[in-house]
């Protein structure tokens, strides 16, 4: 992720099946996140502003990707 300023500010290579990262998903009422899966998720509180997300495969591998963005109550 990087901010207005192209700095990047959090990156993320799978989830490693982190209690917090279910109890966000759960707080927010989306679906439950595979623990064995290879999913990435990442919990991050972002200031008001412009961000820009760069998504790509390990060593040059195609694929598909979905982002959602929540704010957690």
């Amino acid at each position: 992720m990087l901010n207005s300023s192209e700095e990047i500010i959090a990156t993320n290579h799978g989830w490693n099946g982190l209690s917090s990262i279910s109890e966000a998903a759960a707080s927010v009422g989306v679906f439950a996140i595979d623990t064995e899966s290879q999913n990435t998720a990442r919990i991050i509180s972002l200031e008001t502003g412009l961000y820009t997300l760069r998504i790509s495969g390990e060593e040059g591998t195609t694929g598909v990707a979905l982002v959602e963005l929540y704010a957690p109550p």
